[in-house]
């Protein structure tokens, strides 16, 4: 028995030994070719089916209605998937697109008197009614198929612009949407819109001399559909691999940070917004001669929300299970409902339960997980991720250490920089009151050109809210903030940073998706338009200058792992890189030594010192060992008032601060 039990595992060796390389291979195809080859799938076995009389013309005129169904979603899996907006007024943009064509289509069928014959459902006047003026631009394909993308588009670029630039975000941007779809159906739903009210456009009859209820036609309509569908799924798959889908995602992990780095989000969020607005009115257009009708049932709230379930189904955030999602779905319904109609609510509820709990990443993470190369494990406990090529992160050992205080030592005697006259930065007379409590009451503040200036205090002194005026985050009751020549006490975040200065937050504010490297790409100065993320690629020069920083804080190692696996000081010097990157006149550094060990603290305070010949500097700190490296000029706040200036030595020895804040 011991035998034949030996004999079975070393066969079973043999054959997964024999096997693995075609696996490999197959889980290589997979993952670089299985979006094509569902394509020809698409475009060659359905067709091939059809002719060999395997299949009925009205099931191909079915996967051809659903494939514009995956067209909707592959949109909404841009906005929410990639940028982190929901959505719930993709139906509208869908039917806004299907009741263009259904109007040219109405004109070009049944007509009483030169007028649709749709239009005498819904009055109970069939002599003397005249078409609406509305329908005259209907009347020819091209401008048909321009106004079926243009309205919707439109309607996409004035919903995202107020409510971007408004920073409506999250729950109440869905709301919203959700609204707009609403009042949208119950207009379209009125009789006297002269749009056929709940009874919609119907008896399609011909689309640009083809006969829609030919079998060629319906054919032709399925592959139009794929290939149209195809062209979406590139053009998106393009954005999301461009250095603008790397925005998009940024938006989504962190959109205040991208703010002080420069950027402006809603431009971005308005442009995958419109797009997706378009991409939906487009397969609204392709999907009205298809099913022969368009009614105002498919732009009401509920259809917005199944396509919200088709995406998470599917997998979020990866294009290609937005189609998947879509085509599974609605083939379900139509199995069920065709059996069992009754049932599909609860499937239809189950199925969007079930894969939230059980697979949070949707149907296509089984895919992922099977296609992708072999990796180290994820970490556990806390423990940092192993980097890709096994290496361990380099340690600092003692005498590295001796050698950097040394270091430190050395540059704190040769910080001799000769400062400019005026000063680069002056705050006057501020106050900020938060409901009655004032956080900040302070008379005069200045930091001087390549000057490294700290503030420490207790808690809830006031340091962060400084930082905070200084950088446009809030708003002053009264006072002014001068930045070199210029006010900006009244300019927004992105203004500020654009005139250079850079905000390093307590809480390291990084973009967990991204790698290392990609994060760094971000922070480049001049990146920060839509257009030239969209088609723009780094230089050389660029590129370098990244490697030489990632270098200097010891992350050259590290540059392709994913953020959320580095650990707290490695997240700290990033975003410290970033904004050396950014190349700002001014630094503001909260609490860079914030769980740190000793020895990065050691390299930050290093770091912050080499800077020094560069940039101007303001440090928040707690850690008094590490305000004692740094060896400059201390203002000690306290309940949001300076009540000492000077040497770390002065501020110690001052009774008002050791009572206030050293507590003794």
């Amino acid at each position: 028995m011991s035998s034949r039990s030996e004999r079975t595992r070393h066969l079973r060796e043999r054959t997964a030994k024999a096997l693995s390389p075609a696996i490999g291979g197959a889980q290589q195809f997979g993952h670089r070719f299985g979006a094509l080859f569902m394509f020809l799938v698409g475009l060659i076995v359905v067709p091939a089916l059809y002719e060999s009389g395997n299949m009925n013309i009205e099931t191909v005129n079915m996967f051809g209605r659903y494939l514009a169904f995956a067209m909707v979603a592959v949109g909404l899996d841009l906005v929410w998937g990639y940028t982190g907006i929901l959505s719930l007024c993709q139906s509208l943009f869908f039917a806004l697109g299907g009741y263009a064509m259904g109007m040219y289509l109405a004109l070009h069928g049944p007509l009483d008197e030169g007028v649709p014959r749709a239009l005498y459902v819904v009055s109970s006047s069939v002599k003397g009614i005249t078409l609406p003026w509305f329908w005259e631009p209907f009347r020819t394909l091209p401008v048909t198929i321009g106004l079926g993308l243009l309205i919707p588009g439109a309607l996409a670029f004035v919903v995202g612009y107020f409510g971007f630039v408004s920073r409506v975000r999250g729950v109440y941007f869905a709301i919203l949407t959700q609204a707009i779809t609403l009042a949208a159906w119950m207009v379209f739903c009125l009789n006297n819109m002269r749009l056929c009210g709940t009874n919609g456009l119907t008896n399609f009859v011909m689309l640009a001399g083809f006969d829609l209820t030919q079998a060629n036609t319906k054919l032709g309509l399925y592959l139009i559909t794929l290939v149209t569908l195809a062209a979406v799924y590139a053009l998106c798959r393009y954005i999301v691999n461009s250095r603008l889908g790397r925005v998009l995602i940024a938006i989504r992990d962190n959109e205040s940070r991208l703010r002080f780095s420069g950027y402006k989000p809603h431009y971005f969020k308005i442009f995958a917004f419109t797009l997706s607005g378009v991409l939906a009115g487009l397969a609204g257009m392709l999907y009205a001669p298809q099913a022969n009708i368009i009614t105002p049932a498919y732009m009401t709230v509920e259809r917005s929300i199944l396509v919200v379930i088709w995406v998470a189904v599917g997998g979020r955030g990866t294009l290609s299970g937005a189609i998947l999602g879509a085509l599974l779905v609605n083939l379900m319904y139509n199995f069920l409902t065709t059996s069992k109609p009754e049932w599909w609510p609860f499937v239809q509820g189950g199925l969007f339960i079930g894969v939230v709990l059980l697979l949070p990443n949707g149907l296509m993470s089984l895919w992922h997980g099977w296609t992708a190369k072999r990796r180290e494990p994820l970490p556990e406990n806390g423990q940092k991720s192993p980097l890709a090529d096994g290496s361990a992160e380099r340690p600092i050992d003692a005498h590295d250490i001796d050698r950097r205080f040394s270091r430190i030592a050395l540059l704190q005697r040769e910080k001799s920089v000769a400062l400019a006259d005026s000063e680069l930065l002056r705050v006057e007379n501020i106050q900020v009151d938060f409901d009655g409590f004032k956080a900040l009451d302070i008379d005069t503040f200045s930091v001087g050109y390549y000057e490294l200036r700290v503030i420490i205090g207790p808690n809830g002194a006031g340091k962060t809210t400084l930082c905070d005026v200084i950088s446009g985050k809030t708003r002053v009751a009264t006072g002014r903030v001068m930045f070199g020549t210029t006010d900006i006490t009244t300019l927004a975040e992105v203004d500020i940073a654009r005139l250079g200065v850079g905000r390093k937050f307590q809480t390291p504010t990084v973009f967990d998706s991204l790698t290392v490297y990609e994060n760094m790409k971000l922070a480049l100065p001049g990146w920060q338009g839509v257009w030239r993320n969209l088609a723009g690629r780094e230089t050389a020069a660029e590129c370098e200058r990244i490697t030489a920083l990632l270098k200097r804080v010891r992350l050259d190692d590290q540059m392709q792992i994913p953020v959320k696996y580095l650990s707290h000081g490695q997240r700290q010097w990033l975003e410290i890189s970033m904004l050396i990157l950014a190349s700002p006149i001014l630094l503001l550094v909260d609490e860079p030594a914030a769980g740190l060990t000793d020895q990065e603290t050691v390299l930050t305070a290093e770091l912050l010192l080499e800077l020094q010949s560069e940039h101007s500097i303001i440090v928040i700190e707690h850690d008094m060992e590490f305000v004692r490296l740094l060896n400059s000029r201390v203002a000690v706040l306290n309940e949001g008032k300076i009540m000492a200036d000077g040497s770390m030595d002065e501020v110690q020895t001052d009774p008002k601060v050791i009572e206030a804040y050293l507590g003794r």
